[in-house]
């Protein structure tokens, strides 16, 4: 994550706040492929999961159905791309007509990476199914230093570095696919590629994939959406500050959905058992450990916002500092729901949660039109993306109750009122450490701060959040580290 935002600071200062803000709208696209891919996989993973106890011949059976219906979706993704994309870059979008060559480099090149990765997805639901996490780790630690690379290869090319970049993440996004593949055909009996067609299983997967896929492309559509709206009615620059903000909102999403990725096979293993109070209690756990994760590493973030990104970044865009409190607090209301999802998605039975999901995502885009039509600032954009989230919350609860038989008291009583203190106990530290303790441009100052508020939240989360049996449990460990 922070081998990312640093990265992130370089590649801003080589490409200029408007390149920066032209690659941002135009390979928009690819840069929602982790969401794409962390959902469709999900979607796989489910049907993975739930033959994992048969035999080898049925596991390549499903496998080879998945990597079927993933090619589909590549033709149907790159006819769209080739198509309504290149016309609506070229017609559309407030690109300065000097940079409209490099821009369309850039765009293929987002195609590109885009396809890459969405025919790495039945690889990477296979490594989720047998619940091997390391090779994550192993191959994300590859994946940032590439990038990294990328970024340093930047400051020493005279050439067009946008598109010098662009075409530098498709060799990046190639090594990484391939380490995924290698490992997965080495290390996993069932992903061996052969002709397979099963009338029966295409159909529900189908059905099944369809649904989320719509719900992964209303995500896609409203993020690229409002970018477009941004650039459309205030040019590059601000979405450069949005690009700013989706690399930091995009890392502590990253850092929540690796955590919950570990829960999606143990959660679909549980409902296929009909282990139904096992799988609430999963539920529940999940949903409080993401937040006290997120909320240790957003707290900081948001109190002093101005601070890092003077720090980070050599020019900071405006609006960015808004931008990232607003996008924040949605980012971590929507991951901390996620383990709700998982579990809707478990049952199968998908179709109504995502039409309403979706629709609820989807009306950023209409909302956003009207005020910046109106001559609101883009800040709205971000407010009104906070406030269908919160709706979004609740909607993911209402079906998790129908679906999963999990009772309202239940989640209220094991997560709601946790959270709502967690909530009141976070804006009274914010006004302490944004109006008291301020850090006056000090790096030893903010440090200390720092240290003192990461202590101050361990505390409360110890006594608010983490139940007792499982304090005393840390306390144990804790113990046994110290004196072994």
């Amino acid at each position: 994550m922070f081998i990312t935002l640093y990265t992130s600071r370089i590649v801003l200062k080589e490409l200029g706040v408007e390149d920066y803000g032209i690659f941002i709208v135009v390979t928009a696209i690819s840069s929602f492929m982790t969401i794409v891919s962390g959902t469709l996989s999900h979607a796989m993973c489910r049907f993975m999961s739930h033959e994992y106890d048969k035999s080898i011949e049925r596991r390549i059976h499903v496998f080879c159905s998945c990597f079927n219906l993933t090619l589909l979706s590549l033709v149907l993704c790159f006819l769209v791309f080739e198509t309504i994309g290149i016309w609506f870059l070229n017609n559309i979008l407030n690109i300065p007509q000097q940079r409209i060559f490099a821009a369309n480099i850039s765009f293929q090149c987002g195609v590109i990476v885009f396809l890459l990765g969405l025919i790495n997805i039945p690889y990477n639901s296979a490594i989720i199914t047998n619940e091997d996490m390391g090779i994550f780790a192993y191959v994300t630690l590859v994946d940032v230093f590439l990038k990294l690379l990328v970024a340093f290869f930047l400051s020493i090319t005279e050439n067009d570095k946008l598109i010098i970049y662009s075409v530098l993440l498709i060799i990046q996004a190639i090594i990484v696919r391939l380490i995924y593949v290698v490992i997965s055909h080495k290390k996993y009996p069932e992903c061996k590629i052969r002709f397979v067609w099963d009338p029966d299983l295409i159909k529900s997967m189908a059905v099944f994939i369809g649904w989320t896929f719509i719900g992964s492309i209303t995500f896609v559509l409203r993020e690229s959406g409002v970018n477009f709206l941004l650039n459309i009615f205030c040019g590059p620059t601000v979405n450069a500050a949005r690009g700013v903000t989706s690399q930091v909102t995009n890392n502590i999403s990253l850092f929540g959905d690796n955590f919950l990725q570990a829960t999606v096979p143990q959660t679909i293993k549980l409902y296929a058992a009909n282990d139904m109070p096992s799988m609430h209690e999963l539920i529940c756990n999940s949903c409080r450990y993401c937040f006290v994760l997120l909320f240790l590493l957003s707290l900081p973030v948001l109190c002093y916002t101005d601070f890092i990104l003077n720090l980070w970044l050599v020019e900071v865009p405006d609006l960015t500092t808004s931008f990232i409190k607003i996008l924040l607090l949605y980012c971590i209301v929507s991951i901390v729901s996620k383990p709700m999802e998982t579990a809707i998605r478990a049952t199968g039975s998908i179709k109504k949660y995502v039409i309403t999901y979706s629709s609820i995502e989807f009306l950023n885009i209409p909302i956003s039109w009207f005020l910046l039509t109106l001559g609101y600032t883009p800040i709205s954009t971000a407010l009104i993306i906070l406030a269908l989230g919160i709706c979004g919350v609740i909607c993911r609860v209402y079906f998790c109750i129908i679906h999963t038989q999990i009772s309202l008291k239940y989640i209220l009583n094991e997560i709601g009122i946790r959270f709502f203190l967690m909530f009141l106990f976070g804006v009274m530290t914010y006004y302490i450490f944004t109006e008291l303790l301020v850090v006056n441009d000090s790096p030893i100052r903010f440090v200390l701060n720092i240290s003192l508020l990461t202590v101050t939240n361990l505390i409360y989360i110890g006594i608010v959040c983490i139940k007792k049996n499982e304090r005393l449990l840390v306390l144990k460990k804790f113990r046994s580290i110290i004196y072994s």
